[in-house]
């Protein structure tokens, strides 16, 4: 990753920090290798529609990740403002070096403006995450136990009347 001075003299420092976490996201993430394969898909059975479609559809989905990953760190606002000072500069650079500004910027843009993507709140994440895996782990618990009940059910009803 390089970040040159223009762009912290164009997005100052908070905006630059935000394109940096955007990026940051996408190795973290590993979204090259996502890209990749979406590419060599398409590549190899570009009959297929869904394959001939997907790199375009990974490549957006991927900035849509980074984007929401930079927001919860520096807020939607400040994302948003980078994304479209991005866009709106002037090509010196080769399209690769602007991947923050070059994929769905106008789906992007309303992402971020309807996003409740905030500065994120740690307790809030982790109980939000609880919850989650106590619901996913009960409910299988409660649909054996139903499953159980109504074995039994059967087999004493049956029992009882034969």
């Amino acid at each position: 990753m390089v970040v040159s001075e223009g762009l912290r003299e164009q997005l100052g420092g908070t905006g630059c920090a935000a394109v940096i976490e955007h990026e940051r996201a996408h190795l973290r993430g590993r979204h090259h290798l996502l890209v990749g394969i979406a590419e060599a898909l398409a590549a190899s059975a570009p009959w297929l529609p869904l394959t001939g479609r997907s790199p375009a559809l990974v490549r957006t989905a991927v900035e849509l990740t980074a984007d929401r990953a930079a927001a919860r760190t520096y807020g939607a606002v400040t994302v948003r403002s980078a994304l479209l000072a991005m866009s709106r500069a002037p090509r010196t650079a080769p399209p690769p070096a602007l991947g923050m500004a070059q994929d769905s910027v106008a789906l992007r843009l309303r992402h971020l403006r309807s996003s409740r993507a905030t500065v994120a709140r740690p307790p809030r994440r982790i109980l939000v995450s609880g919850l989650a895996a106590l619901v996913g782990l009960s409910l299988p618990v409660a649909g054996g136990i139903g499953i159980l009940l109504m074995t039994a059910t059967a087999v004493c009803s049956s029992a009882l009347g034969g």
